[in-house]
């Protein structure tokens, strides 16, 4: 371990803060807010703050910086690259003990009146401050793409939630609630990493969401795990455990009572098929899927990280569906109706299927009208979205297949563009 101390920077922290993208303004605007958590009080902390943690000036943060820290990055302060001062060598100036006895039993119990009061009672006005940063955070997810930024901050999110819950009091009802919500925020980290084709972390994201909707016992939430389990393992070319995943899905207590979730799982089911080369099967999933998704209201209340999924939605797995089964005509007229259909606020996933839309076109020979649609991208950008560029490095082999004039035009053109 690599401490701090004066003259010596504390090069574990910065690497904690590089790896999750963070700038001092980012991690002190964090700690901030893990403070609020906490102690029902935003926290003043600045990046000047940060930058003394950084350089060493700050051997061992005060109590209520050391609690925020462990919140944001889920370890102590010694796995941060700090040294805890031993008592002989505490100077007479530092903070007196008492204090920071009384301020961490504040801290984690939320302001304590007495040493032997009764922890702080969470409530539904909690769970709701909670909820809505969370739904703040999907709607920037969907317009930015995943992120770094986004994951730590989701994460962040859900150890908060967690670790409100384990220093308060509060019924069975909020306490599931509370694992449900730290469940979804976990569930957006791995979105964001997926989204990012970080797919080691989205893993490690996904199973212990698995393990907090568990928790939860909600079974929604466990869909929408075993929902992205199905997108991970498609994505890493384990064709036989998104199978498993999407029939998890479609097995879920919430598709027998909502067709609109049905949909979706019989939908993730024909992807699944289609991977493998299952024609049949995958074409009779998806007919499935379109006619649970007729049968659904699509005006009922349901969970904000669900408003992805409409016929726009539809049409975009189809298309892909198809695409991997050998019918890019096919694939081409689905993609045009989720491109039509598609709702303002989703430029992610705009992007996605208008590269899709791309690949259709070149997998059919029609390569003047592929090059125009990747132009788009090149053209107005695109989120930041890693699973949007695998899809260009995809289209730019095919079209470089055809060993076309044309192809290696456009492909020289836009060699050195940066999306």
């Amino acid at each position: 371990m690599v401490s701090s101390g004066d003259g010596h920077r504390n090069t574990v922290l910065e690497a904690q803060m590089r790896a999750a993208g963070m700038s001092a303004a980012d991690l002190a605007k964090a700690l901030n807010e893990a403070l609020l958590a906490l102690t029902g009080r935003m926290g003043d902390l600045t990046d000047r703050t940060i930058r003394r943690l950084l350089s060493g000036q700050t051997r061992w943060p005060q109590t209520r910086q050391l609690l925020a820290l462990e919140a944001v990055f889920g370890c102590t302060g010694e796995a941060l690259g700090f040294t805890k001062p031993t008592r002989a060598k505490r100077k007479p100036t530092q903070e007196d003990p008492m204090q920071r006895r009384t301020f961490a039993a504040g801290a984690v119990a939320a302001v304590l009146p007495t040493p032997i009061a009764a922890p702080r009672r969470i409530g539904r006005a909690d769970l709701e401050r909670m909820q809505a940063g969370l739904d703040a955070l999907s709607v920037q997810e969907q317009r930015s793409g995943g992120s770094t930024a986004v994951e730590t901050e989701a994460l962040t999110k859900a150890q908060m939630a967690v670790d409100l819950m384990n220093h308060g009091q509060t019924t069975t009802t909020i306490r599931r609630a509370i694992y449900s919500l730290a469940a979804n925020a976990t569930m957006a980290a791995a979105w964001a990493a997926l989204d990012a084709h970080a797919m080691e972390r989205a893993q490690r994201h996904l199973e212990r969401a698995l393990m907090l909707a568990g928790y939860s016992g909600d079974s929604v939430v466990t869909l929408r795990a075993w929902n992205y389990m199905a997108l991970l393992s498609s994505q890493r070319n384990k064709p036989c455990d998104a199978q498993a995943a999407a029939e998890r899905v479609r097995r879920n207590a919430t598709t027998r009572r909502d067709p609109m979730y049905a949909s979706l799982g019989h939908a993730r089911y024909a992807l699944a098929l289609s991977q493998q080369q299952d024609v049949r099967g995958a074409l009779r999933a998806i007919r499935l899927s379109e006619d649970a998704l007729h049968r659904a209201d699509a005006t009922a209340p349901r969970p904000a990280w669900f408003s992805f999924y409409d016929v726009a939605e539809w049409h975009g797995l189809s298309s892909l569906v198809h695409l991997r089964i050998g019918r890019p005509d096919e694939a081409e007229f689905h993609v045009h109706q989720t491109l039509a259909r598609i709702r303002p606020g989703f430029e992610r996933n705009r992007a996605y299927y208008t590269a899709q839309l791309a690949i259709a076109q070149v997998k059919q020979g029609d390569l003047e009208q592929a090059c125009r649609s990747a132009d788009v991208l090149y053209t107005h950008g695109l989120p930041n979205s890693g699973r949007v560029r695998e899809l260009l490095r995809i289209f730019r082999t095919e079209a470089a297949a055809t060993g076309s004039k044309r192809a290696r035009a456009w492909l020289h053109d836009t060699a050195t563009t940066t999306l």
